[in-house]
């Protein structure tokens, strides 16, 4: 997939008006992302994906940081502007559908550490 293909599905799917705003939504998600993904992880995902977004999927160097759902999408929301909650951020609304569709509560047992439930193989 292309970037401007992502933009465009990441549009679609969270109602977001401008490229730009889904920009912000796409570079918020993968750069958490990166933070919550353990050793080589980061590195072979960013391989799979456009390469706007590679560099910021792995700019993050030190361990991986332990944060669940909840915590993800206030830090999206964050990213998205100071001060926002999830419910006022499109892409981080719990429910909303985003790139890979709905956005769920995850089940207790996978809220522990990704260091703790991931391994590299």
């Amino acid at each position: 997939m292309h970037y401007d293909e992502l933009c465009a599905a990441v549009r679609t799917r969270t109602d977001l008006s401008t490229a730009n705003e889904a920009s912000t939504a796409i570079t918020g998600t993968i750069e958490l992302l990166g933070r919550r993904l353990a050793g080589g992880e980061p590195a072979n995902l960013a391989a799979q994906l456009p390469g706007e977004v590679q560099e910021t999927l792995v700019r993050h160097t030190g361990p991986a940081e332990a944060f669940d759902v909840d915590e993800f999408l206030q830090r999206l929301a964050d990213y998205e502007g100071p001060g926002r909650t999830p419910e006022q951020a499109p892409c981080a609304r719990p429910g909303s559908a985003g790139p890979v569709g709905p956005v769920r509560q995850p089940r207790r047992a996978r809220q522990r550490p990704v260091a703790a439930t991931s391994r590299i193989r």
